[in-house]
């Protein structure tokens, strides 16, 4: 790592762990699960992750869209996993141990969402999102909250949950 690196991941260190100011209102923040999906980052609000779970023992249903991944068991429910990579139009990826599924419910529907990698929570001030990027014109788009100073990308996963091109119900 080049020193000019690790200043400024030192600098975003600090900036991240930085208090809130009592200025800052509690109701104006966000609290957001940090993934990766190739080289982009995204988020979206713990609200709608119920969990994460490590990928393994994926079942492939054929005739399906190539971005349903396939099932998984879940403590004896039957999971949908989709790959935002591929709903996105992103570059595919092949699938490893490291990739975990983000379990999101709304309602009736019960779908896993893939991430290449999981970040970790961290708060967002909503007054900093920017509500779009020029460049983003593709689907993302539909999903899209907001964007942060520092370009992670915030879905709505509970619009995708019953987003109509997905065809997922909560019982497989």
């Amino acid at each position: 790592m080049t020193d000019m690196t690790g200043q400024r991941l030192r600098e975003r260190a600090r900036q991240l762990a930085a208090p809130l100011t009592k200025t800052t209102e509690l109701a104006d923040c966000l609290e957001v699960l940090v993934f990766t999906l190739g080289r982009e980052t995204y988020a979206a609000p713990t609200s709608q992750v119920r969990e994460v779970q490590p990928l393994r023992d994926v079942t492939p249903l054929p005739g399906t869209p190539n971005y349903l991944v396939g099932v998984v068991n879940l403590r004896g429910r039957l999971l949908a996993v989709m790959d935002l990579r591929r709903f996105f139009d992103l570059e595919a990826q092949a699938l490893s141990n490291l990739n975990r599924i983000l379990v999101v419910e709304h309602a009736s529907v019960h779908l896993g969402v893939l991430a290449d990698t999981v970040l970790g929570v961290r708060q967002v001030t909503q007054a900093t999102l920017t509500p779009e990027l020029p460049t983003l014109t593709d689907i993302r788009r539909d999903f899209l909250t907001g964007i942060t100073p520092d370009s992670v990308i915030i879905l709505d996963l509970l619009k995708l949950a019953v987003h109509p091109r997905l065809n997922v119900t909560g019982n497989l």
